[in-house]
């Protein structure tokens, strides 16, 4: 139950900075998320009546910043070209001898020719 309590009052600041921003329009004219609205609305609640408040609303809020910064890094390289104007090919068309990991050789086969094989598909088929 003391995740859900958690999860619900995440939620309900979210849906909060999302009512104030377009209430406020000056938040509108800020570009001002609803995330950044909401955790500061969730900040000043908390400081003020964090006294009052029960453990379980906020438990489990120092574990998040860890594990939701994995997505963020995750996801930015999406869609990026590289130097040459090339998007990077796909990574399911990339498949190790053995390992899952896509983007680093094993060492024992480092420059035999034999660490990366390509399916017959090419980039420009996919498209």
């Amino acid at each position: 139950m003391t995740i859900v309590l958690s999860f619900t009052s995440l939620c309900l600041l979210l849906i909060l900075g999302k009512v104030l921003r377009v209430k406020i329009k000056l938040l509108q004219k800020l570009y001002l998320p609803a995330a950044v609205i909401g955790g500061l609305a969730g900040l000043i609640i908390v400081h003020f009546t964090g006294d009052y408040l029960p453990r379980e609303v906020t438990a489990g809020w120092d574990k998040l910043p860890g594990f939701l910064i994995n997505i963020c890094f995750a996801c930015l390289f999406l869609g990026v070209r590289n130097l040459h104007g090339v998007h990077y090919r796909p990574v399911r068309r990339c498949f190790m001898d053995t390992d899952m990991v896509p983007a680093f050789p094993r060492p024992h086969t480092a420059g035999t020719g034999s660490d990366i094989r390509e399916s017959d598909v090419s980039y420009d088929e996919i498209q």
